[in-house]
């Protein structure tokens, strides 16, 4: 076939690519032509090709081999359309949705960057919609320290419900009242406010804050009285003079200071500044029949020590009032008596006759040096006792009271003393105790210095917080102070970080059982002493709050903002049991340990007691078998907490090894060199090694050991109770109670002056096949049982189910009460149960859907009302009447709780125990 170029087709030009072409019609005729019956399709046409090809060979005249052959649509492109408006208006849309989000997903109070920018936005939305802002409501206005002294700080706390930009107090006249505010959180809701008052002030104030540029008033004010301090006290005396030889330990009594006294000789009247208040010394009314008491009272005389002031109102260090926590090895130089007419008594063989006292020259003013530690912010009603040495003459009596031992005595408290029944005798379980003094076993033993555990309400010196798991040596309860409860309401008013620790069975978080904080308001002078920050030294009152976690590290927080105080101590391994503080406030700390073994090392388990002046191990005890201890069961581990002695500053706890020890501390704490306190101890390790028919393991003691007069009370894991005499360290009474006991027994003194002992089993080796634990009264003298009352629970191999956690012993308005939680029981979850005290009827009975193995905890309020709180394994705490049983709120936490909370007035302290753990501070409001 010929190509012929007249016959070629006109190029289109690249400027013709845009035009539509007027000849559109030709490729329809190409098309047209291409199918009739003279041409011959091509053997290769494909019908999908994007460009036409020519259909016959004949088109080859116009279209060369080799040349493709272009429609006006390869030339064609559509015109750009306007894109833009519709990505503006996926952007608007995309805007507005996150508006939305951001306004009605995230919260108010929401912190971080998403906090930070939801606050505009929702400003213009509110604006948008002509929403007005709420303005801030002031939550709670409180001070700890309603009474005050001219020249001291009072501190107010205020708690609003959104952030503020400032506040302030002002009185009933609208005056505002100087002082610096604080904020002590990110969402500046928490704030307080410093008042130093120069002047006498009695009335209510009433708080302020400031949101955005208006300030808002509560109406709800706080009344404040504020008064000049009183003068330190002047005591005129006489020097005791000494007959013979008997060295005493009298009792307090407390009683009025005369305001003036006359001068017997010349009638003239010696002016006396008043002091709050006197103690005088008596003797122990349990050694002197109460009819020849009364035929001494006129006839004697007593050393007369000025030592208490109104409490929580001094924050300095008066070193002529001394607070009567006093260690045992303290001294005093004490060179004045009574008069014989002051109305008080002493046994007349310790000073003369009246007769006799008038020829002894009146000191011409009161001289008192001391080494006493001045505990706490509020002054003790308890009071030392002056142990008086036998005087050769009369003229040797002065000098000798100069170097007078003052030691902190047992109050009066009921008779108590404990004997075997015929059922409970050790000897039915062959059980056989032996003594050691390191690795020297005492045969005979007797005790020198006994010990004397007080009535619970006497456990500490000075009402200054949580000193130990379960608050006292009869740990009835784990709360101080009482709560001004008015919504019966619980919220978070601050969280604090712990820690993990791999061990070699797994990872350990948080705080877990018992793991009980123990909080404690320190004195000004141990504030300024011991290595807390600067700026916490300056908080006054500081509550700290002390917790040892699993994580192997001891943490302190400031109870009112949840802030760390100072650095934690890092034992390294985890810790197992709750903190314990002396009970005469010093700086001794002691918690015990749980795991030895981690990933990648072993080391040593036990006991620790640190020196809180400056973090320093002042004791560790060590739980393994070595050449200085004797032992059946193997566990080294500590899961109780210690009780301290003050009378004789001694420990007494007991160990998973099956050892029960009396550690004497032998404390030096030199207190009054304020610029360099010091506290060293050089303790003596007592213990008591005891068996019956048990295996090693069931020797261990997991729970906390209770303690009256003389008399310990301890439960092992055999499920063996026992009533110890510290004297001779011997078991009075044993009672079997069928299985392993964790729940720390507690006490409880009845009306009648009996004392009654209460305690639950777990679940476990002996009882597994019955599924049962029971709760028990016994009596503590004899250990015979009272009653009893059963629960079906289920076997768990991790000890769980039963009653691991302690009970509650109801006081004041639940003082017919006592309180057991029940863990993994028949139906499923747990149970918290109110019993009769009388009788062990059920009063009423909460159940809970998931376990727990937290201690409940009983919160008095105010107005006389009394609620139990009690938290579980899902991180929920609940409230209830502790009359009635009725939920009252519930608060869910972030993380599974096995530990027990403690409370301060109305501030609950609970940790966690699952990943990312917490330590909560919880207002109840």
């Amino acid at each position: 076939m010929s190509y012929n170029q007249n016959n070629r087709q006109p190029r289109n030009r690249r400027s013709d690519r845009h035009k539509r072409p007027d000849g559109g019609e030709r490729m329809q005729e190409v098309r047209r032509a291409s199918y009739s019956e003279d041409n011959a399709p091509l053997p290769l046409n494909d019908p999908f090709e994007r460009f036409d090809r020519p259909t016959s060979y004949d088109d080859y005249d116009s279209f060369p081999p080799g040349t493709r052959l272009y429609t006006e649509d390869d030339y064609y492109e559509d015109e750009p359309r306007n894109r833009w408006i519709f990505v503006l208006m996926g952007i608007v849309g995309l805007a507005i949705i996150l508006i939305a989000l951001l306004y009605f997903v995230v919260p108010k109070d929401s912190k971080g960057i998403l906090g930070t920018v939801r606050k505009p936005v929702a400003g213009v939305v509110d604006s948008i919609l002509g929403k007005e802002e709420e303005k801030a409501k002031i939550v709670k206005f409180e001070t700890a320290e309603p009474y005050g002294l001219t020249g001291g700080k009072n501190v107010f706390t205020i708690t609003t419900d959104k952030s503020v930009q400032n506040v302030r107090i002002r009185n009933e006249n609208g005056d505002i009242i100087a002082g610096t505010s604080n904020v002590m959180d990110e969402s500046r809701k928490l704030w307080t406010y410093t008042v130093v008052f120069e002047d006498e002030f009695e009335g209510v104030v009433y708080a302020g804050v400031l949101d955005g540029e208006t300030w808002i008033a509560d109406a709800k004010g706080i009344q404040l009285n504020i008064t000049k301090p009183t003068a330190e006290p002047v005591v005129v005396t006489q020097p005791p003079v000494i007959t013979q030889a008997p060295v005493i330990t009298p009792q307090p009594i407390i009683t009025e200071q005369p305001p003036e006294e006359k001068n017997t000789q010349s009638g003239e009247t010696i002016e006396q500044t008043p002091a709050p208040a006197v103690i005088v010394i008596d003797a122990d009314a349990t050694s002197i029949p109460k009819a020849q008491e009364e035929d001494k009272q006129s006839q004697v005389s007593a050393v007369v020590v000025s030592t208490q002031a109104p409490e929580d109102t001094q924050d300095t260090f008066n070193e002529n009032v001394f607070s009567a926590s006093v260690m045992p090895t303290a001294q005093i130089s004490i060179v004045q008596v009574a008069p014989d007419d002051s109305g008080i008594s002493m046994p007349e063989s310790q000073l003369l006759s009246t007769e006799e006292s008038s020829n002894v020259e009146q000191a011409e003013e009161p001289v008192v040096e001391t080494t006493t530690p001045y505990i706490a912010d509020t002054f003790a009603t308890q009071t030392p006792v002056v142990q008086v040495e036998q005087a050769e003459s009369q003229e040797e009596a002065a000098p000798k009271a100069q170097n007078t031992v003052l030691s902190t005595p047992a109050p009066v408290m009921p008779s108590f003393s404990a004997a075997a029944a015929d059922s409970t005798k050790p000897s039915n379980k062959s059980y056989k105790d032996s003594v050691f003094l390191g690795s020297k076993l005492q045969k005979n033993y007797s005790r020198a210095d006994e010990l004397n555990m007080p009535a619970p309400d006497k456990y500490t010196t000075y009402a200054g917080g949580v000193f130990t798991f379960r608050g006292d040596n009869f740990r009835r309860n784990a709360a101080h102070g009482e709560a001004n409860i008015q919504r019966k309401q619980m919220t978070v008013m601050w969280e604090a970080d712990l820690g993990s620790l791999r061990t070699s069975s797994g990872t350990l978080y948080g705080v877990g059982w018992t793991g009980q904080p123990a909080i404690i308001k320190w004195s000004k002078e141990l504030r300024e002493a011991m290595n807390i920050t600067e700026e916490k030294k300056a908080v006054s009152p500081l509550r700290e709050v002390i917790v040892p976690a699993q994580d192997g590290n001891v943490y302190f927080f400031d109870l009112n903002d949840g802030v760390a105080t100072r650095k934690p101590i890092d034992v390294g391994f985890p810790l197992k049991s709750s903190a314990a503080i002396d009970p005469q406030g010093m700086p001794v700390l002691a918690f015990g340990q749980g795991v030895s073994k981690l990933t990648n090392k072993t080391g040593d388990i036990g006991f620790y007691v640190y020196n809180l002046l400056n973090q320093e191990k002042l004791l560790f005890i060590n739980g393994r078998k070595n050449k200085n201890q004797e032992q059946y069961a193997t566990n080294g581990a500590f899961d109780g907490t210690p009780l301290f002695d003050r009378s004789s500053d001694t420990m007494i706890l007991g160990g998973e090894n099956g050892l029960l020890y009396t550690v004497k501390m032998n404390t030096d704490f030199d207190f009054a060199n304020a610029d360099g306190m010091k506290l060293t101890v050089t303790p003596d390790v007592l213990y008591q090694r005891s068996k019956g028919k048990q295996d090693n393991p069931s020797l261990s003691i997991e729970s906390s050991v209770a303690m009256y007069g003389k008399y310990i009370f301890s439960a092992d894991k055999q499920g063996f109770v026992r009533c110890i005499d510290s004297t001779t360290m011997q078991t009075v009474w044993l009672f079997d109670a069928g299985d392993n006991t964790d729940a720390t027994v507690a006490l409880d003194l009845n009306q009648d002056d009996s004392l009654s002992l209460y305690t639950g089993t777990t679940v476990f080796n002996r009882s597994r096949k019955k599924g049962e634990a029971v709760i028990r009264s016994l009596d503590a003298s004899s250990g015979e049982e009272n009653w009893k009352f059963t629960v079906e629970a289920k076997y768990d191999k991790s000890e769980r189910a039963g009653c691991k956690a302690s009970p509650v012993i109801g006081e004041n308005i639940l003082s017919n009460y006592v309180y057991f939680t029940v863990n993994s029981v028949k139906e499923g979850g747990s149970r918290l149960y109110c019993l009769n005290k009388n009788d062990g009827s059920v009063v009423w009975q909460l159940p809970l859907k998931e376990e727990t193995v937290s201690s409940p905890v009983a919160v008095y309020a105010t107005d006389g009302q009394a609620y139990i709180i009690q938290a579980d394994s899902s991180g929920l705490l609940t409230m209830v009447d502790g009359l009635t049983g009725q939920t009252l709120s519930t608060l869910k936490l972030s993380g599974q709780i096995d530990a027990s909370p403690a409370v301060y007035d109305d501030i609950l302290v609970i940790g966690t125990c699952s990943k990312d753990p917490k330590l909560y501070g919880i207002r109840l409001d």
